[in-house]
């Protein structure tokens, strides 16, 4: 199939997203799971949504961390864990530079404020 056929139908929801913990999706389970070449399937997902895949998983993994920090009692290795980050030391640094604080700043900085964006 074409790249527009492929994407129609994968129908590529925002990620058929990650299982939660150490065996989280990547792109070329992704692309076995379809039959397609990784390196393939990631130029039409980049072409169809202007992203790649592996960048959508990352964000997918940071939304669902944030969501899980302002409405969990799970601790921040938990956490890092349930997003599909197998070292917490990694889920840090992705977090801060993806929110800019660390995991532990935003759940403290966030509460205590009562704002629960993400």
């Amino acid at each position: 199939p074409s790249g527009g056929q492929l994407a129609e139908q994968a129908v590529f929801p925002p990620l058929f997203l990650y299982p939660a913990g150490a065996d989280a999706l990547s792109t070329s389970q992704i692309a076995r799971d379809l039959g397609y070449n990784p390196d393939y399937l990631e130029r039409i997902y980049k072409a169809y949504f202007g992203t790649t895949i592996s960048g959508d998983i990352m964000n997918e993994r940071v939304k669902q961390a944030c969501h899980l920090l302002l409405h969990s009692d799970f601790n921040i290795s938990e956490i890092s864990f349930l997003c599909g980050f197998a070292r917490v030391e990694y889920f840090y640094k992705v977090f801060k530079d993806a929110k800019g604080v660390s995991p532990k700043s935003y759940r403290n900085g966030l509460s205590r404020y009562g704002m629960n964006t993400l």
